[in-house]
């Protein structure tokens, strides 16, 4: 699911489109909006019957890497 991949990004907006909201997506961004602080915006187009999500990242950053 696409939600947990874009929450620890970059600090800047990111944005997903989703297909209908299952029970287990819904509990996934609330662990996201738990776990990191990041909350989406959720937008209903009911063109595509798509949901349309835009979160600003977390801005983790991977500290096992090594850089030189």
């Amino acid at each position: 699911m696409c939600p947990h991949l874009t929450a620890p990004s970059h600090p800047w907006r990111a944005q997903v489109r989703l297909g209908p909201l299952t029970p287990s997506a819904v509990r996934v961004l609330r662990h996201v909006r738990d776990f990191l602080k990041v909350q989406f915006e959720l937008e209903a187009e009911e063109d595509s019957r798509t949901i349309f999500g835009t979160c600003v990242g977390a801005g983790l950053k991977n500290l096992a890497r090594k850089t030189d």
